[in-house]
């Protein structure tokens, strides 16, 4: 969430001489919401930075492919700055598979995917669980009514 005011980025650029995944990324962080276009290469190369000391942050790699995405979208565009975005976004998403905007964003932008998630794996062994059981009572009741009056009676 962005503030009501500006950080001071020259404090923020100053922290950054501790080397910490934390003043990089919030310096980055700075440069991307508060300055604008035409710093957000020295964006790019703060989130570098926290990457080379925390390279399983998947929220880094994510605000980096962000990174790219503005510049791309900006007067300050690389040639490669879209792709670098899919594969940072791809990066994130690969650390953590269940993070639902991430997955949106690739969905987006990035390469289409089967299944974007797979938080409803679980509905399609249901589905099979039930259309097995379900087979197996209509078999029973086919050949001895009598018999299978209720799921009790098929141990289910």
């Amino acid at each position: 969430m962005r503030a009501d005011r500006a950080p001071d980025l020259d404090a923020l650029r100053q922290a950054t001489q501790s080397d910490t995944v934390a003043t990089w990324a919030a310096y980055a962080n700075a440069l991307v919401e508060w300055d604008g276009p035409q710093r957000t290469s020295e964006a790019i190369q703060a989130y570098q930075r926290a990457l080379r000391l925390e390279p399983g942050s998947g929220s880094l790699h994510f605000r980096l492919g962000e990174a790219y995405r503005k510049r791309y979208e900006s007067n300050f565009r690389q040639p490669e700055d879209f792709q670098k975005a899919v594969e940072q976004w791809s990066a994130a998403l690969e650390i953590d598979p269940n993070q639902y905007i991430w997955c949106r964003r690739i969905q987006q932008y990035g390469p289409r995917l089967d299944k974007p998630y797979s938080f409803y794996d679980w509905s399609i062994l249901s589905q099979r669980q039930v259309s097995s059981r379900l087979s197996v009572i209509s078999e029973v009741m086919l050949q001895n009514p009598s018999q299978a009056t209720s799921c009790e009676t098929l141990n289910m």
